[in-house]
């Protein structure tokens, strides 16, 4: 479990970069990080996932101006999901899998957030990446069935938001299918229940929000709502299930 952590609070840091290069438009690598607000190439000891946020109190070391709190929170939700997952009883390439997709699905859901989008250049790449340690992970358990089941969910799952879509009409963005597609890579190594449940508990989470927004004044029917938050909380919501009860992985499967 220190390990999934510490993993996470890495790819919690990661996710923050990754965020908002999404967002500007810069490469999703080749460049150190920097300050958002001058640009200034940041130390490797000034780029400690939550401490280094503390110990500047919450200012750039150059410029001074506020670090966003969003930072560490997101550094902080990192460490929370890799916690769960290192937690899990899975076998390492598995919890790879899974802690992976959570990521990017953190990294996705921000942009969507902000911008009612979800990057091309996220979700293929890292379809490919889940895909390819997918069949990795068969490869090394001698167990073909671990690379169908996530093939055959990743199709499902896309197939199942693109119809409806149609039936919306455009109510359900594409890019909302391919971040299911791609956390349905990842979720899978759960087995195909928990595929399932986290599509239902999305839909259920959604479907809350909305009517929360409706009774409180703030929406009706027809208010616009980023819907890869509710997707990547649905597989969240799925992987702390089974970490606080482990038979569950045994017994659903």
């Amino acid at each position: 479990m220190l390990a999934g952590a510490l993993a996470g609070a890495l790819g919690g840091s990661t996710v923050t970069a990754l965020e908002w290069r999404l967002r500007v438009g810069m490469p999703l690598a080749l460049d150190r990080s920097r300050c958002p607000h001058c640009s200034t190439v940041l130390r490797a000891y000034d780029n400690v996932p939550i401490l280094s946020f503390l110990l500047l109190g919450g200012r750039c070391r150059s410029c001074r101006r506020q670090i966003p709190l969003r930072y560490p929170l997101i550094e902080a939700a990192g460490v929370a999901v890799g916690a769960m997952v290192g937690g899990l009883q899975l076998p390492p390439m598995a919890r790879l899998v899974l802690l992976v997709g959570l990521l990017v699905g953190l990294a996705a859901s921000l942009v969507d957030l902000k911008e009612y989008r979800i990057p091309n250049r996220l979700t293929y790449p890292s379809a490919a990446l889940l895909l390819a340690l997918d069949i990795g992970e068969a490869i090394i358990a001698r167990n073909p069935l671990a690379a169908v089941i996530p093939i055959a969910s990743l199709a499902a799952v896309v197939a199942l938001y693109l119809l409806l879509g149609a039936i919306s009409r455009g109510g359900m963005g594409v890019g909302d299918a391919k971040l299911a597609g791609v956390l349905a890579l990842s979720s899978a190594v759960l087995g195909p229940f928990a595929v399932f449940a986290s599509q239902l508990l999305a839909f259920g989470f959604g479907a809350t929000f909305g009517v929360g927004l409706i009774v409180l004044g703030r929406g009706s029917l027809k208010s616009r709502l980023p819907f890869g938050p509710f997707i990547w909380l649905g597989v969240v919501a799925t992987v702390a299930l089974y970490a606080a009860e482990p038979h569950l992985l045994r017994l659903l499967n």
